[in-house]
């Protein structure tokens, strides 16, 4: 079975992306573009931040599923610590309840028990970037690219780090990398738009 990973949005810091996968790729563009065209909005939007929603008893019901399935996997890795495939599970788990920390943390020990694919490398990234550790999700990404120069989720996030932290050049050469690895439609008029933010 194959991971696909998490990206990063523009616009947002605190969102999650639902479930990290490529299916979010192609949504994700849309939005961080229109992210890059208001991120200078950013300092002014959190003045008018209005706070959480309220959460419906739903919420809470899924929040004990969380809890629940993160857990069990804490107890899984406990009694297996160096079961590649089980960190990398419960990685995902962290990052999907935004546990950034322990994400990246427990990716990171994925990757020493041999389990650090692209897509982990990647997945760590996008943690790392959540946590405003821009220069770490630079490495990570760029981790992911040397085992696999062609991984499509790596360029684009290195792209978004790039480009918010002001670097067009490089948010450029990797949405034009990207741009040449899809053959979706939709994801590269996506691209276009992004580059377009960044003078391409």
């Amino acid at each position: 079975m194959s991971r696909k990973t998490r990206n990063v949005p523009v616009n947002d810091p605190d969102h999650v992306p639902p479930r990290k996968r490529s299916a979010v790729v192609g949504v994700g563009v849309g939005i961080l573009a229109t992210g890059l065209l208001l991120s200078s909005l950013g300092p002014l939007v959190s003045f008018i931040d209005m706070g959480p929603a309220p959460e419906s008893a739903s919420d809470h019901a899924g929040h004990g599923e969380v809890d629940a399935r993160i857990a069990a996997l804490e107890a899984e890795v406990r009694s297996q610590p160096k079961d590649g495939a089980r960190l990398v599970a419960l990685g995902d788990a962290y990052y999907d309840a935004g546990r950034y920390p322990l994400a990246a943390e427990t990716y990171a020990k994925a990757i020493g028990e041999k389990a650090g694919t692209p897509d982990v490398l990647t997945d760590m990234g996008t943690a790392l970037f959540y946590q405003g550790k821009t220069n770490e999700a630079i490495a990570a990404f760029h981790r992911a690219l040397h085992d696999a120069p062609q991984h499509l989720n790596a360029h684009m996030n290195l792209g978004v780090v790039y480009r918010s932290a002001g670097n067009a050049v490089d948010a450029k050469a990797h949405w034009t990398k990207a741009l040449g690895l899809t053959q979706d439609p939709e994801l590269q008029k996506r691209l276009k738009v992004l580059l377009q933010t960044v003078g391409g």
